[in-house]
Order: C-alpha cells, then structure tokens, then sequence
C-alpha cells in the first residue's frame, strides 16, 4: 500500500523517543499479534499522544529505511477518541524470530514478549546488547530508557518490547523498566480510573487496578499508599484481590495470600474519593513482592492529575493550513472535554482578527448552546462538556491574511462557577504563501542526440490557487523558437517571454489541477550530451514567483550510448543469442519513471523495483538496500551493471547509486494485442490484457499464478506475496483486465520462455465480466466479422437489469446450437467467443447468429438476436 492514503484505529503502545527509528512518532496496534502494528510519523508535527489512547489516525503509507511507517499531513490527521484503554496484550515470541529477517517481518512495530532469556552478550556497541532463548541470539536497543544494565549470564523472565527494523537489522526495543523484569518482586502494572479529578471534588468511587505480568511466577503481596492529599470513606477488593487479607494503615493498604500471575487483575476500589483544592501531579506508591520476597516499587507508578475545570480541553481547527489571501468555504474549530466529573460550561472562542469569516453553526456537543458574538470572539454557554465529548464551531467563508505566519486561536474555558481560563495548547492556523508550490513534470524526460520532438511541461496544483509561472529552459539544453501550445488550465492564459524566462498569468491552477505547456519541434543542441533542470517557478501573480522544490529534469543521450545515460531500450537490446542484453556484464546509467513500486517486489534487506522510458523498461536490483522505498510515478537516475537473472534482464545497483529526481510521471500502458503473446520485446513494460481466466490460482515459488486467454494466446499472471494482492475473486470463465509488468522466469537458455505478467497491485486486476446493468436488454459483439484463424476473438457485451437470468448461445445458419456461452448466470454477463464449438473445436467460415435469452424474476422472457461472420484468412 506504499503511497497510498490509509485511515485506522488501533491503541498507542508506544511514544516518540529521541533515537531513531522512533524519533518524531508513535506506535498503534489494532490487536494482538502479527501484522497488527505500525508507527506513526508525525512529520515534525506537536502531536501529544500516550500509551493506551485510541486513536484514529489518517496518513500516507511509506518505506523508510526498511520500517513500514503512516506519515500524516495535518494535526488533524490524529484523532484521540479514548484515553485510558488498554493496551493489546504482547504476542509469545522466541529470540530467533526477533532476529530472522523472514519470520520478523509480521512482528514489525508490534508489542512481543519472549521468556525465560539469557544475555550472551551485553555489549554490541550503540547500547545495544543480545539475549538469546535457545533458540537463537536476538538485538536489544536502548531507545527508550530504563536502568536494568546487561550482564552475561543474566537470566530475564520476561522481555518486552516494540520490534523495530534500523540499521539493516529487526531488534527490540525495550520500552522501560516494566518490559524487563529478572525478578517477581517490584513487578505488575498498575494505574487508577479516573486519573484526572477536579479540584475539591469528591466522586463516588476510584480505583486502582494492578495486573501481574509472569506466567509462572506470581505476586503474593501488595503495598498501597494513596496520596495524604485525597481522602476516602471506606474500600472494597474486586477481581484478583477477593479474598485477600488486608491491613490499613491510614492511607496505606497492605495486601497478601494473593496469587496475581499474567494478566490476573485485582482492584481496590476506594470510595467517596476526595481530591484535595491544589492543583498537581500526585504519585500513587504501588510495592509488589513474591512470595518470600520483599516489596518493591514497580516501574511506573500511577498518577493521579487534580486539575481545575477551568482552562482544561483538547481544540483544534482543520485545515491549519490556509493559502495567504484565500477565502475557503469553511474552517472547524473541534474541542474536546477531558474531565471525567465536572463539565466545561462555558467556552470563550476569540479568532485571529486578521481572518475573517461570514457566519458559523455549531455541531455536535455544542449544537444547542447559548451563543454571544463581539466581533471575532464568540462565547459559548449552557454547554455540559465532559470527558471525550467534542463539540465544533464551523466558519463559512473563511478568508485567510495576505501576510504568512503562524496565527494562534485564543481558547478559554470555565466549569460551573468558574471564569473562562486558557487551555494548556492553543490550536493555530498556518498561513502558507502559495509561490513555490505545485508539481511539474517534463515529458519526454530522456531525448537522443540532435532529437526534434515535441516537449510537454505538465504542472499540478498542490496547494492554494497557483495564478502565474515562470518557466526557464536552460540555453545549453533546447534550442525552440515556435510558440508554446497552452492546454488544460493554461488554455486561456496570457503569457510572454521575459529575457529568457517564459512567464504565464491570467489562469487558475487549484489542487489536483493541471495545464500543459507544448513546446513544438524542441531540438536538443548539439555537443551537449548531459541532464539539466528546466526551472519551473510558481506564485499569485508574476512578481512573486518563486521555484518549485523540484524542478523537472531533462537527459540528452550521447551518440555513442555511452555517457552520461543511455536509454533503457538499449538496455533491453538482445545480443547475439536473440535473447539476452547485449551489454550484459556492462555498467551504465538510466534514467526512468517507476511503474513497479518497491513495495510489491522487494523482500527484506533488498530492492527490487521496475523502471521505464519511452523506449523501454527494466528491472532494478541490488541485494543490500537501506535507502529507502520508490514508488510508481516518480522520477529516478540510476548507475549499475546489465545482469540476466533467469532470462529477466537487470540492472544491479552498484553501491547507492539509485536518485530520486522527481514525483508525478506516468506511462500508458501497452495493449496486448488479440491473440498476442508475451515476449523479449513486452520485458520491463507497463502492459495490458484483457482476456478470459483460464485456470484457478495456484502457488508458485514467492507468489501464485493463473492464466488469462488472450484469445487464444494464454498468459501467464504473477503476483508475488509481496504484493498482497488478493486472487480469491479470480475464476475460470471470469472475463478480467490485466495490467502489470512484462517479466521473465526461465532457468534454461536460451531463455526464450517463461513470460509472464506480473501485478503490481490489487487495482491491476478488474473483473469485468458482469456485464452493463440497464432496464433494456441488449447484446453487442465486436468485432462482427473476425477470423479465429488469424487468432481473432469476438468480445459479446451484454446490458440488461441485474435481477434478470441471462442464457447466450451461438447458432449456425441452419438454426443448431454450436455453442452454449453460458447458461441461466444472474446479472448480465460480458464474455468472449474464439469461434469454436461446445468441444473446444474451430467451427466453419460462414455467418452465425449470437441469441441472448433473459428470464424476468415475474416469469416473462425475452430474447436478443445479433448476427456475427466467422471469415477465412485470405
């Protein structure tokens, strides 16, 4: 799914550290075990998270360095929806898992325990040290801090952790002193429910929970001492402490003839709970012990926060980020209660004065509230907004300031009786210039020596309205003297040339849209044989323009293919065998679009991915790879050497010499044509078919296989496990479109076998076989007039509503059946006919006619007839 936008909830099991990989993110899971986490970037975003909040969480998915991550855009892209919940238990794991990189993978950013482990080694250099189960040595980190130091020998009951992946290898990462217990007695997890309390409030019951975390070892006596500051009646022992015995002194519980072994939970539930009128942090002191053994204090002792109800709450405003000087149709400002027993009542919201907006409505907790307006301050009363209620304040016509800089939303609230106070974290609105934004691309990226051809520059908008650019081709690079074509946004534009610089205004360029400039019979100069950046310059009007963060690049082949590029259809070139690249063993530079993320190719540790150009594709390899992921659409230059692999020609990296250069390209893809094999020519290409499945999926090697008939060629499809692709909709008789990459597999020469199309991912398969739903009935066949000799197919589109049964039959001109397509098959059904008989057998030239039969749910009937010519080869 890299480069996909995902949404998810799951449970924060882990923070932000100040070590890579975790630098800057958290970690979710949305169950125990594997395949079930994944960390979350922040992209330098202030985003406050805790172990056990649920969160939703909306973002891109990426490879960075081998770690799978979701990067989010906005701060609105984390949502809390609970705090307090709890965590999904640790998955069992032996230290060789850890540390294989095949059976790790699953267990990547998610939460394991192993047993029973012994350090090997207590320095691996980094605070690193290894453990090992008998099953094989594993990496610990230090990531997160916590005071156990390694000594070999040493034998840990239990070891927790985050998996992670750095540094080209799977290690755990501790997450403090509670994930690394050598001994029963300061063990367990404890915390208390509420852990937030207003001021001089008493609440009918608190409690504090304790849950053990050995399987064989257990908790016999615990100590508890509440905080002098809170106040309670009376206490009473639920789950794993009934039947204790019990000694209070003062505030201070002792518990024993208690067995609290993994996951066991006890409570003490403390009743009309009294916080004291200061606000503060207080400390509940848990001592845990085994038997014989003496109490000490677990890891991390639960708190409990006293907080006035005044100047608490969680806001935010989306989007926080505007263009300067733009008008958006709305803005909400979003907020959150976080008092469990005291609601906020009054809310006091003061906007920016140098944004304007027309009206507001309110929704959700504030719906029905009471409000007054003075300018751009609202105040919001007869609210009750307690723990995890939100309310919204929704701006139209929202008009950002011309001058960028960050603006702070004023946000002061109050409790019953209370005078509105400010929130610990003022949301703010990020004014953005929109000069510099944007997307471009030029096409074609890679020309040959003293080429003419027409050359597109494509520009996206990406932020704001972009209403003039600037665009630069370097002297050296084009020589062009004809006017440029404007297309797509551009079409009206006014534009003209200032000094060597062509500048372009009187257009409007919002997100996702896009213009093309054409720049008729473009010849590259001769004696510049090298790549240059045609600078692209974007901005509100012509006195503001500023350059984009990645201006697209241009490579001019030499006449002798040799620097500093050569073009990938040359490296797809067959040498004396027919087969082979005839630079094999050679080393060159390319330059090409990705079509083949390396997602959906790579396995741990390696690279492999697809690349193109207008002249062909090729595969990229390189066993040892940290630098991250490629995905389909960018832009990247390359130097390796021409290897065969199995009859599949590659391009095998020689050191890091992969670049990205740009984002936002694309290729067509190549239609198959009828009854067309796979070949030499298809390797490395972006193709197409559309066909019927032959056969069932079956495993093959890293992935499965089936066959499509292009009609009457059968192509092999390939999807490796790599590529999640899911096959179970795939059925003999299902009438499929296929794209995917031209690949090889063929152990023997002379490697002229072995075709076969590989997916890339789930969108390259679509069933298509359903038929058109319409309230008419209606058959079509195309072409009308083929010849199944010549290797021609007649593709039969049925329409017609889904609730009928559909029967299609082929007679001859005598009126007899020759073959029955399908029959009584629900829904309208689209299919392909070889000119052949029920038998498989090619029937006679001559004419034929296609009758569609349709049975109604009422029991009413109907039938289509269309005639078709079976032709000869001459």
């Amino acid at each position: 799914m890299v480069g996909q936008t995902v949404m998810f909830t799951g449970i924060v099991t882990a923070t932000a550290s100040q070590y890579p990989p975790f630098n800057g993110g958290f970690l979710v899971q949305d169950s125990s075990g594997p395949w079930h986490g994944v960390y979350v970037y922040l992209n330098h975003m202030a985003i406050d998270v805790s172990v056990g909040d649920s969160v939703r969480v909306t973002g891109e998915v990426s490879e960075y360095y081998g770690l799978t991550e979701v990067t989010i855009g906005s701060e609105s892209d984390v949502e809390v929806l609970a705090t307090g919940r709890p965590v999904p238990p640790p998955v069992q794991v032996t230290t060789s898992q850890i540390a294989n990189d095949s059976a790790t993978e699953p267990y990547e950013c998610v939460l394991v325990e192993v047993r029973n482990a012994v350090v090997t080694n207590d320095n691996l250099g980094y605070g690193q040290w290894e453990v090992d189960d008998g099953s094989g040595p594993a990496i610990v980190d230090d990531a997160y801090p916590y005071s156990y130091t390694p000594s070999v020998g040493d034998t840990l009951y239990l070891l927790r952790g985050i998996v992670t992946y750095s540094y080209s290898e799977y290690k755990l990462e501790p997450r403090g002193n509670s994930d690394i217990i050598s001994s029963i007695d300061g063990t367990g997890i404890g915390w208390v429910s509420p852990s937030t309390i207003p001021t001089s409030t008493t609440i009918s019951s608190l409690s504090i929970g304790l849950t053990g975390m050995l399987r064989d070892h257990a908790i016999t006596q615990v100590v508890v001492l509440v905080p002098a500051a809170f106040t309670f009646d009376t206490f009473n022992l639920e789950g794993a402490f009934e039947g204790a015995s019990i000694q209070r002194i003062g505030p201070q519980i002792i518990l024993s003839n208690i067995y609290l072994t993994c996951y066991d939970t006890g409570y003490i539930v403390l009743s009309n709970f009294t916080a004291p009128s200061e606000p503060d942090t207080y400390t509940v002191s848990i001592r845990t012990a085994g038997e014989n053994g003496t109490p000490q204090p677990i890891p991390n002792m639960p708190t409990i926060t006293v907080l006035p109800v005044s100047g608490t709450g969680i806001a935010w405003v989306s989007p926080s980020m505007i263009p300067a000087a733009m008008t958006i149709p709305s803005l909400s400002l979003g907020f959150t209660g976080i008092m469990d027993n005291a609601p906020i009542t009054e809310i006091v919201v003061l906007v920016p004065t140098a944004f304007t907006f027309d009206t507001f409505s309110l929704e959700g907790a504030f719906e029905n509230a009471t409000v007054q307006q003075i300018g751009p301050q609202l105040t919001l009363s007869n609210i009750e907004v307690t723990s995890n209620d939100t309310g919204y304040i929704i701006f139209s016509n929202f008009t950002a300031p011309s001058q960028p800089d960050t603006y702070t939303v004023s946000i002061r609230t109050a409790g019953e009786n209370g005078s509105p106070q400010p929130i610990p974290e003022m949301p703010t609105i990020a004014v953005l210039p929109v000069s510099g934004t944007g997307t471009a691309s030029m096409t074609p990226f890679m020309l040959t020596y003293n080429d003419t051809v027409d050359m597109v520059l494509n520009f996206t908008g990406e932020f704001g309205v972009v209403q003039a650019l600037g665009v630069v081709i370097p002297a050296e690079l084009l020589n062009w003297n004809t006017d440029p074509i404007m297309e797509g946004v551009f079409s009206d534009a006014d534009y003209e040339m200032r000094g060597d610089t062509l500048v372009l205004w009187n257009f409007s360029a919002g997100v996702g849209e896009t213009g093309r400039i054409v720049f008729p019979a473009v010849t590259t100069y001769e004696g510049f044989y090298d790549s240059s950046r045609v600078v692209v310059m974007s901005g509100t009007d012509t006195t503001n323009l500023a350059p984009l963060q990645a201006s697209p690049l241009v490579v001019v082949e030499s006449p002798d293919s040799t620097q500093p590029f050569v073009m990938i259809g040359k490296v797809q070139e067959p040498g004396p065998d027919g087969y082979s690249s005839a630079l094999e063993g050679q080393f060159v530079s390319v330059i090409g679009v990705v079509i083949g993320p390396s997602s959906a190719f790579s396995s741990s540790g390696r690279l492999s991915m697809y690349i193109q150009d207008v002249s062909g594709g090729v595969n990229v390899y390189t066993p040892s790879w940290s630098g991250g992921s490629f995905r389909i659409g960018q832009l990247v230059s390359l130097y390796g050497r021409v290897t065969e692999y199995n009859g599949l020609t590659e391009m095998v990296l020689e050191g890091p010499n992969c670049t990205l250069q740009g984002e936002g390209y694309s290729f067509d893809t190549l239609r198959l044509k009828t009854s067309e094999p796979l070949s030499e020519r298809h390797e490395g290409r972006l193709i197409e078919v559309t066909g019927e499945v032959a056969t069932v999926p079956i495993g093959a090697g890293a992935g499965r296989s089936f066959t499509v008939w292009n009609g009457f060629t059968p192509i092999t499809v390939y999807a490796y496990n790599t590529t999640g692709v899911d096959l179970s909709e795939i059925q003999p008789g299902k009438l499929v479109r296929i794209v995917g990459i031209g690949g090889q597999y063929d152990r023997e020469a002379p490697y002229d076998a072995g075709y076969q199309l590989l997916v890339r991912m789930q969108s390259d398969i679509q069933i298509i076989g359903q038929g058109q739903e319409s309230d008419t009935v209606s058959i079509n066949v195309s072409p009308n007039v083929f010849a199944p000799s010549l290797g021609e197919v007649a593709e039969i589109t049925v329409t017609g509503p889904m609730d009928a049964r559909y029967s299609l039959r082929v007679y001859d001109a005598r009126g007899r059946v020759v073959r029955h397509i399908y029959d009584g098959k629900p829904g309208p059904v689209n299919a392909f006919w070889r000119g052949d008989d029920d038998y498989g057998a090619p029937i006679n030239v001559g004419l034929y006619f296609v009758r569609l039969f349709v049975q109604y749910p009422d029991g009413r009937r109907e039938s289509v007839t269309k005639t078709v010519v079976v032709g000869a080869d001459f």
